[in-house]
This record gives structure tokens, C-alpha cells and sequence, in this order.
């Protein structure tokens, strides 16, 4: 279990979880209780978790910046027009 939660960079609790609602298959668990999992799967998962962080921290950044556009445009922060913020604003579509 500590090798999986290392692996897919979560805390063993998580990983337990995880397990226990199906979505880390468990290979199979040992005469004295221990749970093993496949290795690949493991990784895959992994990868998996971290494609998923990698959209919700672009999404996250792309609604920042669309909040700072926003905020200038309006006035509420003079210096997010000073700082050229509608020039990146044109150049992405926004």
C-alpha cells in the first residue's frame, strides 16, 4: 500500500480508499492481509492522475487570467492595464 500511494503521490489513506471503491484494482491480498497491486496498473493510474491535475491547474489559470482581464477592463485595477494585460488578453481571443 505505501509503495502504491508513493507511486501515485498520494497519502496510504487515499490509496486505501481508492482501492476500496475500484479504482485501484487490487492484484491480491496476501495470508496476512496485505493488499498487492499490479505495478503497471499503478503506474498507469499515475499517469492518469497526473494528466488530470495538469487540466484542472490549466483551467484554474486560464479563469485566473480571464478574472485579471475582466478586472482591467472594467477598472477595478488600473495597474492590470499598465501591466499590458488587454494586449495578452487580444492576443489569446479574450
Amino acid at each position: 500500500m505505501r509503495a502504491a500511494a508513493a507511486i501515485l503521490g498520494v497519502h496510504e489513506n487515499t490509496a486505501r480508499n481508492m482501492a476500496a471503491d475500484g479504482r485501484l484494482p487490487v492484484a491480491e491480498r496476501t495470508r496476512s492481509g496485505y493488499t498487492r497491486f499490479d505495478l503497471e496498473v499503478v503506474q498507469a493510474l499515475s499517469g492518469e492522475l497526473e494528466a488530470a491535475a495538469r487540466q484542472r491547474a490549466v483551467a484554474v489559470a486560464d479563469h485566473m487570467l480571464a478574472t485579471l482581464v475582466r478586472n482591467s477592463r472594467t477598472g477595478r485595477h488600473p495597474a492590470l492595464a499598465e501591466a499590458g494585460y488587454h494586449e495578452l488578453a487580444a492576443e489569446l481571443g479574450l
